[in-house]
């Protein structure tokens, strides 16, 4: 005797849906605008880049994961620089870095790091491929004093930004 259907199958818990954010830059250039649906606060451009800053010219989200009571973003944020500085260290006077930003839902903190901070004439991302679990992979190219040139590939999991990074 076939075993009786006990009914249908409850369905599989579905994973929570992720608010997505938003970044902008201010109109004078020294700020980025982050807003999401539990919190909206500026980041000034002091914090995003150690080195002396023009204004901030361009961002993207690159990853960004809603934790409940965290929130995590990976930002790749471009800005223009004096190119005489440090004599003339960032000749083509462009800064990148890629942030990741984490703050709690309730208002209170916000930390950051950077993940890489660069010229674009000292180090420089040579590429970027997603793998296929999901993670994205950085080619790093460094031009070093005597000509010669490191590179090195950091692994990044978007899906997860607040998460291990691997070199």
């Amino acid at each position: 005797m076939a075993p009786q259907d006990a009914g249908p199958k409850p369905l599989p818990a579905r994973r929570a849906q992720q608010r997505p954010a938003q970044v902008g830059i201010a109109a004078d250039g020294g700020s980025l605008q982050i807003a999401t649906a539990v919190r909206t606060f500026a980041l000034p451009i002091d914090q995003i880049f150690a080195d002396p800053v023009r204004r901030i010219e361009r961002v993207a989200i690159l990853g960004q994961e809603d934790r409940g009571e965290r929130f995590d973003l990976l930002l790749r944020v471009e800005a223009s620089s004096d190119p005489d500085a440090e004599r003339g260290r960032c000749r083509k006077g462009r800064e990148v870095t890629l942030q990741n930003l984490a703050f709690d839902a309730q208002g209170g903190t916000v930390g950051n790091s950077a993940v890489i901070v660069s010229c674009l004439n000292r180090i420089r991302l040579a590429g970027e491929r997603r793998l296929r679990d999901g993670r994205t992979e950085y080619a790093l190219s460094q031009r070093l004093p005597d000509g010669s040139h490191m590179e090195a590939n950091l692994v990044y999991d978007l899906s997860h930004p607040g998460g291990d990074t691997e070199l």
